[in-house]
């Protein structure tokens, strides 16, 4: 699949924003009914990050040629979150996991380490 046909489109409501303790931003969209294949592009974007622009309207092929290029977390290095996944990716090698289940374990340990350190919290 070429990044083209990855590409979701979608009309959109903006309805509403959460601020995290984490100084991330929730945003919630709502959608009019989708197809199964944009479903399950949705579903395969789960947990993945991407670059979003919203606009109310539609963006001319002006205004989309001249979006800003997004500014990454970090510049030349990874991310925590990217080394904190590529250290449990070798860990589960390292223990004989099988790689297409690797997304299944690396949930199910973001949710040990979540849980670890909620219990912490008063």
């Amino acid at each position: 699949m070429t990044d083209q046909e990855k590409t979701f489109v979608a009309y959109a409501d903006f309805s509403g924003f959460k601020s995290r303790a984490n100084h991330t931003i929730d945003l919630v969209f709502n959608m009019s009914e989708t197809s199964a294949n944009e479903a399950s592009l949705l579903f395969q974007y789960l947990n993945q990050q991407g670059v979003i622009a919203f606009k109310i309207g539609n963006f001319t092929d002006a205004e989309i040629e001249t979006l800003p290029e997004p500014k990454p977390e970090f510049s030349n290095q990874k991310s925590p979150s990217e080394r904190l996944r590529n250290v449990l990716y070798v860990l589960y090698k390292q223990k004989g996991g099988d790689p297409a289940e690797f997304e299944s374990f690396r949930v199910r340990e973001m949710e040990k380490l979540i849980k670890s350190y909620r219990d912490q919290l008063e």
